[in-house]
């Protein structure tokens, strides 16, 4: 796709608030908007949204999340908020190696965070 062409979408698309589809355009012809002769043609949404996600990649705080991480997430939140314990540590059981991921402890509501946290702590000390 030329490049003219990239801009173009990628304009509309951040003008038009649809910042998840422009995400991944913005992402895979990264090297040639960030060029500055082309930066430039970039609106100013445009440029704002670019500097986001270079900020991003330099901290290093892209989630790295399935959709599938993010479900098994969301089921234990909905589960924390309504007391539904035995079955939010059953899925906390099933995937621990998943709640320990920086990027999912950021998806976890507090309350969620904090009884994962009780949990790890007693299974941790516990000596069977």
């Amino acid at each position: 796709m030329k490049v003219e062409s990239v801009i173009r979408l990628v304009n509309t698309m951040c003008k038009d608030h649809k910042y998840a589809k422009a995400r991944p355009l913005i992402v895979s012809e990264w090297k040639r908007l960030t060029e500055s002769k082309n930066y430039h043609l970039l609106n100013s949404s445009a440029q704002q949204f670019i500097k986001i996600i270079k900020e991003e990649q330099e901290n290093g705080t892209i989630v790295h999340l399935s959709y599938t991480d993010k479900q098994v997430l969301n089921v234990i939140n909905s589960y924390v908020k309504d007391s539904h314990f035995q079955y939010a540590r059953k899925i906390f059981s099933e995937h621990l190696a998943l709640l320990e991921k920086q990027e999912a402890q950021s998806w976890l509501t507090s309350d969620a965070r904090y009884i994962f946290n009780a949990w790890k702590n007693s299974t941790s000390s516990d000596p069977s």
